[in-house]
């Protein structure tokens, strides 16, 4: 399948504006020591824990750095009668005397036919291992339509991030799930950030994110 680099400029100028997004192995990400920044957001101690029967190859995936955070991608698919599960922890904190006021999530890819797909995370204080807000969850994914989220809290200078991706094939002959794009972004001492998927810039960049990544997979 071919790609038009005009479509994949269009998602790195919807998605943030910046052509100097970097893209990393999740082998890279859960190396010791191994931190990546965007902006004055530095972000570490990476864990990832596939389980299920439709478990993915985590050499598989990799996550590419947006304005504001990061976007997970990859092929959590599944057809009837199966499922997987994959548990992500890391590390976001603000530098240069920021603190972080905001969280958003989206999650892209259709779920049909009794499919289903969940993703839900915590943040946690590590000043004093308080929870920070209400946490977040996002569900569905009609026709791949980018489903979203959002919340404020009081302004903190790192997060304990704890996300649970989940999906299932369902029970029905024709049921099929396929989450490709996981997307994760915080802003700064109050100024809005992107929240993911929002508007129709937010929509196509999710959706060109999500067709180049299917295309690499072809």
């Amino acid at each position: 399948m071919r790609i038009s680099w005009l479509a994949v400029l269009a998602a790195t100028v919807a998605l943030g504006g910046s052509a100097h997004a970097a893209t990393y192995t999740i082998a890279q990400l859960t190396t010791p020591g191994f931190t990546f920044s965007v902006g004055d957001l530095t972000f570490s101690n990476f864990t990832f824990t596939a389980t299920g029967p439709n478990a993915p190859n985590l050499a598989n995936l990799d996550v590419t750095t947006i304005a504001g955070g990061f976007y997970i991608a990859g092929s959590l698919s599944a057809g009837q009668g199966g499922f997987g599960d994959l548990a992500v922890t890391y590390d976001v904190t603000a530098t240069g005397g920021a603190r972080i006021t905001d969280a958003s999530l989206a999650g892209t890819g259709p779920a049909v036919n009794g499919a289903n797909w969940n993703i839900g995370e915590t943040y946690i204080n590590p000043a004093n291992g308080h929870q920070v807000g209400n946490g977040l969850t996002v569900a569905g994914g009609i026709s791949g339509i980018p489903q979203t989220a959002g919340e404020n809290f009081a302004g903190v200078t790192s997060l304990d991030v704890n996300k649970d991706i989940g999906w299932s094939g369902g029970s029905n002959a024709n049921g099929y799930v396929d989450l490709s794009i996981v997307d994760q972004t915080f802003s700064l001492n109050g100024a809005p950030g992107p929240v993911p998927g929002t508007g129709l810039a937010g929509l196509a960049a999710l959706a060109l994110a999500s067709l180049y990544t299917r295309a690499r997979r072809a």
